[in-house]
């Protein structure tokens, strides 16, 4: 059953990989999976972008979500695969250019900047906000070029530190938002936040775990509860492997 964020993986893995090891036989093994994954494996509307039909993942384990439903959190689930759509595809983009598939790469990148259009049209109003105004939301359409004109990029640039002051420095994102909210807080030039959420100590943080008693990374951010109870959630883990944990600065 397709999924964005999951299944992007196919792409962004083989993709860092290779700029770890610029060893290009990892791109050459690859790209018939990461072009059927692109092409096949994407539930598309008519406009290109997901069928907004499709549940998604979304930002799963957005500490706003119920325990028994966490897939249910503060940014569209929709708007989250589709940034991410946008992504994988100036990814293969890439791909296609470091393969020496020249004529591939034009495409695709004509059919990314398509899908930046088709984004910016469902989900960026004429002044720049953007229609889920969340930590994960803003860090997604940041990170990912998703702006294009510059007085939009100046009111999203703004966006980022006003959520992360109003949620007193606590991290608000899952597995979508999470390997993205510090960079994108860079990028709008706010380090000094990053470093100001990474040193909160309470629920929900990334330290937060610590005094709980943590040695390992937790799945959830609240996978103990502050009562010393644990999560009344059906799926929860204190020993969660590092790219599927949402304790990570970076994936």
């Amino acid at each position: 059953m397709p999924r964005a964020v999951w299944d992007d993986l196919v792409i962004l893995t083989p993709m860092d990989l290779y700029r770890l090891s610029a060893d290009k036989s990892i791109l050459e093994q690859q790209f018939r999976s990461m072009e059927t994954c692109l092409y096949t494996g994407v539930d598309r509307d008519e406009d290109g972008l997901w069928n907004p039909d499709r549940w998604q993942l979304a930002d799963w384990l957005d500490p706003a979500a119920p325990p028994e439903d966490p897939g249910c959190g503060r940014t569209d689930g929709v708007l989250v695969a589709d940034a991410c759509l946008v992504r994988v595809t100036d990814g293969f983009r890439a791909v296609c250019l470091a393969l020496g598939k020249d004529s591939a790469a034009w495409k695709v990148k004509k059919e990314a900047a398509s899908l930046k259009t088709e984004f910016q049209k469902k989900y960026i109003a004429p002044k720049g906000n953007l229609m889920s105004n969340s930590q994960t939301g803003s860090a997604l359409a940041i990170q990912n070029g998703l702006y294009e004109a510059k007085d939009q990029l100046a009111v999203a640039s703004a966006a980022p530190e006003k959520l992360v002051r109003s949620a007193r420095f606590h991290i608000s994102t899952g597995f979508a938002g999470t390997p993205i909210i510090t960079h994108a807080l860079t990028s709008v030039r706010t380090p000094q936040l990053t470093y100001r959420m990474l040193l909160e100590g309470t629920c929900t943080s990334w330290m937060y775990p610590v005094p709980m008693g943590a040695t390992t990374i937790w799945e959830r951010w609240n996978s103990m509860l502050e009562d010393g109870t644990i999560n009344p959630g059906q799926m929860t883990s204190f020993s969660h492997y590092a790219l599927g944990c949402r304790g990570g600065l970076a994936a």
